[in-house]
């Protein structure tokens, strides 16, 4: 007995592969040619990369070739040192704010012609806290402002915003620079200048000796006080000596000539009138001798009585 059949395959010959269509000369010649052109053109490619290259290497290192041991990898630190503030750049507060931030500016003080007025502005005082400014401080800059012309600073001057480094706390120190924390004083004006001290020359009496001589003794020095009649040096001099002399002389015959005259006007007549004239003549230049003598010696310091 036969069954029928439900489902079955048909076997059919496989289809012939399609075989690839030969390029024609044409065409081969086209594509020859561009991949000459491409093989041609890669020298030029390659020297204009190796220039390019060699332009952004000088630009960024100066056209400075580098040191043999930057090559084996041995790179030099960096010098942490500002040449123009001569101070190291890591704590150069001038090229990096940021370190020590700069106050806010101020305008110029007209009243008592500084910058940065702390008596205007308290709050700038750099203390532990903010001092008070009364009136009586505010009184005393103003007397000691009109107390003498002063020269006036330059409002448009910039020096106080520049600020002072020293590479080490060793260099300020060397340099002599002291920090003290401010104080409240007493401020007294002078004038230092050279001078000479002296006596005024209305109450000053210049003495010397009435004749020269030779000092033997001084009893007084310089700087010690003087009373009147006080005796201030032992002078030896020959004149006045001299003047002693004379004057004993004088006296000797002013006192014989008036014996004289004495004797010739007790001889009664016995005398001629011309003898007692010549006489008294006599006396009368003895005595005129003997007051010579006396102002002599009163011309040299040495009253006679």
């Amino acid at each position: 007995m036969s069954e029928p059949v439900t489902g079955g395959a048909v076997l059919e010959p496989p289809a012939p592969k399609a075989e690839p269509r030969p390029q024609s000369s044409r065409q081969r010649g086209l594509v020859g040619s561009a991949i000459g052109s491409i093989a041609g053109s890669i020298p030029t490619l390659f020297v204009v990369v190796v220039a390019g290259a060699v332009g952004w290497w000088g630009h960024h290192s100066g056209w400075k070739l580098p040191k043999f041991s930057e090559l084996n990898g041995h790179v030099k630190e960096k010098d942490d040192w500002c040449g123009e503030h001569n101070v190291p750049e890591s704590i150069c507060v001038e090229c990096d704010p940021d370190l020590l931030p700069r106050p806010a500016l101020r305008e110029w003080c007209k009243l008592h012609g500084v910058p940065e007025c702390t008596l205007c502005n308290p709050e700038l005082a750099q203390l532990p806290k903010t001092p008070v400014v009364t009136a009586s401080d505010l009184d005393r800059a103003k007397r000691a402002l009109d107390f003498t012309d002063r020269p006036s600073n330059n409002s448009i001057c910039r020096s106080h915003h520049r600020r002072i480094q020293f590479a080490t706390a060793r260099d300020a120190d060397k340099a002599g620079v002291t920090v003290e924390p401010v104080w409240t004083a007493p401020a007294v004006e002078f004038v230092s200048a050279p001078g000479e001290i002296g006596y005024d020359q209305s109450r000053v009496a210049h003495l010397s000796a009435r004749s020269p001589g030779t000092v033997r003794k001084v009893f007084k020095h310089l700087g010690q006080d003087v009373k009147a009649g006080e005796l201030l040096a032992l002078v030896d001099a020959a004149e006045v000596g001299k003047a002693k002399a004379e004057l004993l002389q004088a006296f000797a015959g002013h006192q014989l000539k008036a014996e004289t005259l004495t004797s010739v006007k007790q001889s009664g007549g016995a005398v001629s009138g011309a003898r007692l004239r010549e006489v008294e003549a006599a006396l009368v230049e003895a005595e005129i001798r003997l007051s010579a003598g006396c102002q002599s010696l009163t011309n040299l310091g040495l009253p006679f009585e």
